[in-house]
Order: structure tokens, then sequence, then C-alpha cells
């Protein structure tokens, strides 16, 4: 692994794996599975600045051969005319994707700002049995490039670059000098950090709100154009029909069906988001798990915090106070449960989705 700087991620869009792949010096990579290679860039050029490179691989292909290969060349020097490159150097991950039909086990985090080490005492829960590493948002600072590396570091670490992950955005990941990167490594489809994914018995959709508060907030000196994005993204909702699984749910940074989160100034664009909610409402999802609060909860769909009527349960299942707290969850046809696991191992709170808990 001398070329990379952490593990690949093998993260989950749409039916594909983008694999993200993070090297220590400039050079170009490609990525070998059976007997087909991919490239990072479709234009016939093979990137060779950036540190980090994006490999779309259709999921079908790589739950097939169970192991891909990444590939790199040192580019000492990219002349015009014969350009100084080094030696082909390989590494071979072996891949689980999800083959269950049942108790399939998934760590859901969020709200991580930088408590890399905390994170991963959580995800360590399942053990061996994990099968599914969910980060939805509010990484770290996105300030520089190390601090944005960092994300793919603790999914590489989590999963060894063998099992499958899935990322979302947050609003605290649109600020900042870099902000612009963040999605770098992240997948994306169609440029965008929403898309629905399917994975072994599990479809679903990622969201993305953006910023919590309107474009014109002064907090962001009219360098946002969030506003017109949800919009386009209720274009995208309203086309959408997600794969025929047993399990079906959707991962939002914000939870933006609830009064909780959504008042006084972080009360935005209610219309749009209530036509969010219905058009989430027809895909038949089973909950919708969230974080941005910073305060564990169980939303039904008849509390009184509902902001528009909706037949999912909400779960907000990250805290970052008192030590990192993430969601254990296993997906079961006799009930989907949800443990809320602290960083040292405690379970806080156990139920299932359909029944929920009392407050």
């Amino acid at each position: 692994m001398s070329f990379l700087y952490c593990n690949p991620n093998v993260l989950l869009v749409k039916n594909n794996y983008e694999i993200i792949v993070n090297v220590l010096e400039q050079g170009v990579c490609y990525i070998k599975v059976g007997r087909k290679t991919y490239y990072a860039n479709n234009t016939g050029i093979m990137p060779s600045v950036n540190l980090v490179q994006k490999f779309l691989i259709p999921q079908k292909h790589l739950d097939k051969q169970k192991s891909y290969t990444v590939c790199y060349k040192r580019v000492f020097e990219r002349k015009s005319y014969f350009p100084e490159v080094g030696e082909e150097q390989c590494v071979t991950y072996a891949f689980k994707p999800i083959e269950k039909e049942d108790n399939v086990n998934m760590i859901y985090t969020a709200d991580i700002h930088g408590e890399w080490d905390g994170t991963k005492k959580v995800a360590s829960y399942f053990g061996d049995d994990l099968d599914l590493f969910v980060v939805n948002g509010d990484f770290a600072e996105s300030d520089s490039h190390e601090n944005l590396r960092k994300l793919s570091k603790l999914i590489g670490d989590v999963t060894g670059g063998s099992l499958p992950a899935l990322v979302g955005r947050g609003n605290h990941d649109t600020r900042g000098a870099l902000a612009e990167k963040v999605t770098d490594y992240m997948a994306t489809y169609d440029g965008r950090a929403y898309f629905d994914f399917v994975a072994g018995p599990l479809s679903g959709l990622v969201l993305d709100c953006g910023e919590d508060k309107l474009d014109d907030h002064p907090e962001y000196c009219s360098l946002n154009f969030f506003e017109q994005y949800r919009k386009d993204e209720l274009t995208f909702l309203k086309k959408l029909k997600l794969a025929d699984r047993p399990f079906k749910f959707a991962v939002c940074h914000v939870p933006f069906m609830s009064s909780r989160s959504m008042g006084g100034v972080f009360d935005i664009m209610p219309e749009t988001y209530a036509k969010w909610g219905k058009e989430i409402d027809r895909l038949g999802i089973e909950f919708v798990i969230c974080g941005h609060q910073h305060e564990l909860d169980y939303v039904s769909s008849t509390d009184p915090r509902n902001k528009f009527p909706h037949s999912y349960p909400v779960i907000v299942g990250a805290n970052i106070h008192g030590g990192m707290v993430g969601s254990a969850v296993t997906f079961k046809k006799s009930g989907t449960t949800v443990k809320y696991v602290h960083e040292s191992g405690e379970i806080l709170r156990e139920f299932t989705v359909k029944d929920g808990y009392e407050r």
C-alpha cells in the first residue's frame, strides 16, 4: 500500500460503486476488476495532478468478481513529449458485497466534526459482521485537503477497502475554503450529492439539504445557490422510483420534516420541503435516518413536531456531546432494530423502527 494514503472507499451510488482512491504523490491510477480496466477520466486523459481520484464501477461486475486491484504509476514530470513515469505498482483488495437476504448490519454515523477516533470506536460495534458503513455529513472543517482526506481515511480504516459505504453531505461541509472540493471525496450522481442506491436487499436514497439557512443569510455572503439546488432535487424526487427491495430507507443530514430542526431562521423553504416529503412518502420507505441536531431522537409519523404529514418515522441517530454516538441498525424481516451505540460500547437505547420508543 506504499503509494496509497489510505484504503480505498467503495461507495454506493445508484446501481454502481464509486471507488475513491487517495495517493501520496502525483501519478496516474486505474482499477482492474476481472479482465476489465476502469479509468478516472473518460475523455481519454488519465489525471495525474489530483491526489484523489474517482472510479465508477458497475455494481454487478464487482459483486461477481469480489475483488479489485488498484494500480498506480508515479508521474515525475508530465512533459509534452516523453513524460517521466515510474513503474506500475498494484494492490489487490478482496470485496464483500451485501449478499444477505436478512439480518443486514449497518453502522450509521453523522456530525463527526473531526472526532475521528470516537467514530471509529462506534463503527467497530459489529466487528467482522458489518455489512454497510454510513457517514452522513458534518465531517470536519473544509479548510484543507488534509482535512478532507481524513474522511477517506476514516472510511478506509472502518471498511478496509473491502465493504461498501454510503456518504451524505451535511450543512457544515458546504462551508470553508475547500467546500467546493468536498464532493471529490464522496460519490455523486451527475455532479450532485443526492441520488438513489441499491445494495443486496437494500435500496434507498441520499438527500442533500445543503445549508440550513437561506442563501441571502449574511453568513454566506451570497456564495451559495442552494434554493435552486433544492428545487432541482425536488424534480429528481418526482421522477424517482426506487429499486424493489425488501428494505428501503432514506439518509438525510437535516431532519427537514421536524420543527425541532426547522424553526426560526432555520425554517426555510417549507413548501418545497413539504413537497420533498410527499415524494419520499410515495417511495414507500421504512424510515429516514438523520443527524444535525446533536441530540438523539425518534419522531413517529404522528408526532406533533411533524411539519407535514408523512407515514415514515424519522430517526436522529447520532450525537457528539459526551462522546460519539451512532446507530447500529440491523435490517430484519421480523422488524428492523436500532441501537444507539456510544464510543465506549455502551448501548444507550434499543428499539425497533416500527415501534419506536417513548421519550
